[in-house]
């Protein structure tokens, strides 16, 4: 690797938790080809943080104020996440891919750029006023009682696409051993009724491969080989999403985040995705899956 700056004698995880000043971290130029595709935060315009943001956004207020970061750029509404290290941004990217595999609808993401720096990402907006965003720390228990029948049990009434999704994002998000899923994590309500909405916030994943249980307002399930055999015989789709996410390869994922976003990913951080997949999925046999 070209001097980059400060580099640690340790593995990129071992970056992220101990050195944050080390420069496979910090600096985002490692990313950078040619071929780089970035949306420059300059080529369009800052939106205030006062109420028609909010309306336009169909955003909270109090949201819209306390993350003063929304643009409107190419025609679109994005919401800027800077003061991400690197580990965080191609955890962002990676997690859009790994629900396009899956089938899970998405938050889709670009690299920010300011006066040709990649700066973080932009998350362009999905709330299109067709449903009601609601934060499931708040989830009623009518909506965490059908969330839970939903996964497992089969004879549960529900829209059969809903159970679809609700079982891959369960599967995707252990795989991927996603965390920080309590204020991120949001249901949808039409005419009375749940809706599923985009998965987005990706950035804490690929940190610890061994947790048994994942966790978020909605959802929180423990695999061991018990849990495991009992989701299996009371979900129909819970064995077709877990022998997708066996099958994934991380590698191809990697290769879709490198092609859609024109950017090299370093040896380091290929290393790490490869290592962790390698003992997830070994982990994941322990608890029969």
């Amino acid at each position: 690797m070209e001097n980059i700056g400060k580099v640690y004698d340790c593995n990129i995880l071992e970056a992220v938790l101990k050195h944050r000043d080390d420069a496979r971290i910090i600096n985002t130029e490692i990313f950078k080809t040619d071929e780089t595709k970035t949306i420059d935060i300059n080529s369009g315009i800052k939106l205030p943080a006062d109420e028609e943001t909010a309306a336009v956004t169909r955003t909270p207020l109090e949201m819209i104020k306390t993350h003063d970061s929304w643009y409107f750029l190419n025609g679109k509404f994005y919401y800027l996440k800077d003061r991400l290290d690197n580990f965080a941004i191609l955890n962002e990217l990676i997690g859009e891919e790994l629900a396009e595999y899956m089938g899970i609808p998405t938050i889709h993401y670009a690299l920010a750029s300011n006066d040709n720096n990649i700066i973080g990402i932009l998350s362009e907006n999905f709330l299109d006023g067709t449903y009601t965003h609601q934060q499931g720390l708040f989830a009623s228990r009518k909506i965490l009682r059908e969330m839970r029948k939903m996964l497992t049990d089969k004879n549960f009434e529900c829209d059969e696409s809903l159970r679809r999704k609700y079982t891959a994002m369960l599967i995707k998000h252990f795989y991927s051993s996603l965390t920080d899923r309590n204020a991120n994590t949001y249901y949808g309500i039409c005419n009375g009724k749940l809706v599923f909405t985009p998965t987005f916030d990706y950035e804490a994943s690929f940190i610890n491969p061994f947790g048994e249980t994942y966790i978020d307002p909605l959802i929180n399930y423990s695999f061991n080989p018990e849990s495991s055999e009992f989701i299996k015989e009371n979900n129909e789709y819970f064995e077709e999403y877990l022998e997708m996410i066996k099958n994934c390869d991380i590698i191809n994922i990697l290769s879709k985040v490198e092609e859609n976003h024109g950017i090299r990913i370093p040896n380091d951080f290929v290393d790490h995705y490869v290592s962790f997949e390698k003992n997830k999925k070994e982990f994941m046999k322990t608890l029969g899956l």
